[in-house]
């Protein structure tokens, strides 16, 4: 090999293996075979064309970092800034804020040896997809699939396959106690009924319909008209908005008869709110302005940055509008508060990591109590300052660490090498060694300062996330828990086996019901399911309500005899059809199960 071919060689293993060599080859030739300054001239961003222009950074600019590289006067040192940066440029920074504005990339700390292309997270979220629902189609599963066994829920299909979504709604608010509980006691014959014979009609259907999901044995339960009562339609938009329109029409038909009923109770899913003033940091209205009343679930956005967001976070940015430093407003929730508080999602799919959205399993809605008010500012705007703190640490990470788009570490790791390796004193010139050797003494020692910074900003940031989290989890914003009852979720593809639904039933087993396929599953599924996300989609509906005693929950549900005896005579029917052996699997008949007198007692 002559000396062209190893200087060539040299200086493509400088700039990286998969540097081209006849880029390295036209910049030496350029030098007249002058391998120094063919490595500067390609650290500086030199193709060896005729035309290329070489921007560098001067030395009076302002520089990126803290180190001081230019308090020296020694050219060797002005060359190394020069070779490790280009043209000055202003790093473009994230806005951080509450309200309506996305939220900062300063909540994510982020691992610096970990890399994922965005290309197979995709793809990836597609098999698992894909795999995760490779339930057979069959639309006439066996007779021993028929038989609802133990605590299992009933699955319910539809008639019209694209209403799957609203089957899975009607099955999650069964699953809420206090919702069950409240359709049982539903009186068909009450005076406030008589004028209303459509929405009479749609309660006794939904009421039919949840005394199926708690006495059925058959697993499986066809429904041609439940759905029909309470206007259920196809999805046009999204899964989201129709979801959000079916839900509320079934709340509108039995809060409303439930407000005729007892115009004084507390309300089972009707949200009043309102709008309270805060200047500076003291409350500026007593009584609430702009009153609303709210039958449908809270839109909550999420999946709008690659940002990492929980549930909490986003409520409070949706109803918090900071007008200036000074001067909030906040939309709160009027006393009483409701029993049960439903959230539809909205994934805009830009979160490339999952989870972009994590959901507790107990969610405390004092903060957003039109009673806690002032208080839950106060916590607010000391987690406000923490995320400006992590907002100026992001900032100053960003300058040490970016430039122009550019990784400042590299470049300066790239510069040290060429000075480590490649740099040679021309006839074993002592100056011009010792000046190689001191500009690397420096570079490293920058690198080492630069490295020892990023890592103190790290440990900081962390801290606050840490310590924000725990602000508002203080006894006075600890008063009014929820419980997640229900979680509805969308894979991303279409067909009713891509839309699924978890639900916790009384004795605290989560349930996964796919079409008619139902699979117990442990807690952490649910909490942790990313399916989806990637697509635009994920968990779009949840379901909370107030907590309950262990005692509230498993207390029997009493419903007419009039919506039992149906179906226990289906049930005799449908179980002497089968082979005693299969009969046998059916969830045993107790005497709490078989009622006396006019009512029955169950428990969900």
């Amino acid at each position: 090999m002559d000396e062209e071919e190893s200087q060539i060689q040299i200086l493509s293993s400088m700039m990286g293996s998969d540097f081209s060599t006849e880029v390295a080859r036209r910049v030496l030739r350029k030098h007249n075979g002058s391998s120094d300054k063919a490595a500067e001239a390609l650290l500086a961003g030199d193709n060896g064309e005729d035309d290329a222009v070489v921007s560098i950074h001067t030395a009076g600019a302002a520089q990126p970092t803290v180190i001081d590289l230019t308090g020296d006067d020694s050219e060797e040192v002005n060359r190394a800034i020069r070779m490790s940066l280009n043209e000055e440029e202003e790093t473009a920074l994230p806005k951080f804020g509450p309200s309506n504005r996305a939220p900062d990339p300063a909540w994510q700390v982020v691992p610096s040896n970990v890399s994922v292309s965005n290309d197979a997270q995709m793809e990836q979220a597609i098999q698992n997809s894909l795999e995760d629902f490779a339930v057979e189609d069959d639309d006439n599963p066996s007779i021993e699939l028929a038989v609802r066994e133990g605590g299992r829920p009933v699955a319910i299909r539809p008639e019209i396959s694209n209403l799957a979504y609203a089957a899975l709604i009607i099955q999650a608010m069964y699953y809420v106690p206090q919702i069950r509980r409240r359709v049982s006691e539903v009186n068909l014959d009450s005076p406030v009924l008589q004028d209303y014979p459509a929405e009479r009609d749609a309660l006794r259907l939904l009421r039919d319909m949840f005394v199926h999901q708690d006495l059925a044995q058959l697993s499986i339960i066809l429904d041609r008209e439940v759905l029909q009562a309470f206007r259920a339609a196809p999805i046009q938009e999204s899964i989201s908005k129709s979801s959000h329109t079916f839900y509320g029409n079934v709340m509108t038909v039995l809060a409303c008869y439930l407000r005729a009923e007892d115009p004084e109770g507390v309300p089972l899913g009707v949200l009043q709110s309102g709008t309270v003033h805060i200047a500076d940091g003291k409350r500026h209205n007593e009584i609430p302005l702009h009153k609303n009343e709210i039958l449908f679930p809270v839109h909550v956005e999420y999946g709008m940055t690659n940002v990492h967001e929980d549930l909490v976070q986003r409520l409070s940015m949706t109803l918090t509008q900071e007008v200036n430093p000074l001067y909030f407003k906040y939309e709160v929730i009027l006393e009483p508060a409701p029993d049960v508080v439903a959230f539809v999602l909205q994934n805009y799919g830009k979160c490339l990591s999952p989870p972009a959205l994590t959901y507790p399993k107990r969610i405390y809605m004092d903060q957003f109590l039109n009673e806690s008010t002032e208080f839950a500012h106060q916590k607010q705007q000391e987690v406000r300052d923490m995320q400006e703190a992590v907002r100026t640490l992001w900032d100053r990470k960003q300058a040490l660490t970016r430039f122009n788009n550019k990784d400042t570490l590299k470049d300066l790791r790239t510069t040290l090498y060429y000075y480590e390796e490649v740099a040679q004193a021309k006839d074993d010139d002592p100056e011009r060694r010792a000046q190689i050797d001191a500009t690397a003494s420096k570079l490293r020692n920058s690198i080492g300062a630069v490295e020892k910074e990023i890592e103190v900003i790290d440990m900081e940031t962390t801290r606050l996330l840490e310590e924000s989290q725990r602000v508002l989890d203080c006894p006075e914003l600890k008063n009014h828990p929820y419980d997640l009852r229900a979680v509805l979720m969308h894979d991303g593809l279409p067909g009713r086996k891509h839309v699924y639904l978890y639900v916790q039933d009384a004795g605290g087993i989560w349930w996964k019901t796919v079409d008619t396929v139902v699979t117990e599953v442990p807690e952490e599924e649910v909490l942790r399911d990313s399916t989806g996300m990637l697509l635009g989609a994920g968990p779009y509906m949840l379901l909370y309500s107030r907590s309950l005693s262990k005692e509230e929950l498993e207390a029997p549900v009493q419903w007419p005899k009039e919506s039992t005896e149906m179906t226990e005579m289906n049930n005799k029917t449908f179980l002497d059809s089968l082979p005693p052996e299969i009969a046998a699997r059916a969830r045993p008949r107790t005497e709490s199960r078989i009622g006396h007198g006019d009512e029955m007692d169950t428990t969900a």
